[in-house]
């Protein structure tokens, strides 16, 4: 059962610098279709690495970190709370999380945290 809720808080570390490695590759202006092919990985692959659905390589991370020109423990920003973490075993959040993760709009999924972010604020 432990082995469960570890690959859970796993996940969420994944999706956390996918989306920092995707925010950094866009404010540097490069396209995802360029930085897949510097890293010599498929589209595909590098998509999945943004998404978080894929673990990205240590020695893949390093040459992002490297082609972007950033310091490797930037991609690590925002990661939660080791307590946060444990919010991870019930079984809504995962099923939020899990659903929040294949919205394939950004702005949708932008507008949806922000969203997220009041309500919390209002409980």
């Amino acid at each position: 059962m432990a082995s469960n809720n570890s690959s859970h808080k796993f996940d969420i570390i994944n999706i956390c610098i996918g989306e920092n490695i995707r925010k950094k590759r866009m404010k540097a202006g490069i396209s995802a279709e360029k930085m897949a092919e510097s890293l010599k990985v498929s589209i595909r692959l590098y998509h999945k690495y943004e998404k978080g659905t894929t673990e990205i390589p240590h020695n893949i991370l390093w040459h992002v970190a490297t082609i972007l020109a950033l310091d490797i423990n930037q991609f690590f920003e925002s990661l939660p709370e080791p307590k946060e973490l444990n919010l991870l075993t019930k079984k809504e959040a995962q099923k939020l999380l899990w659903c929040f993760n294949h919205i394939s709009n950004q702005t949708s999924c932008d507008n949806l945290s922000k969203l997220i972010k009041e309500l919390s604020v209002m409980a």
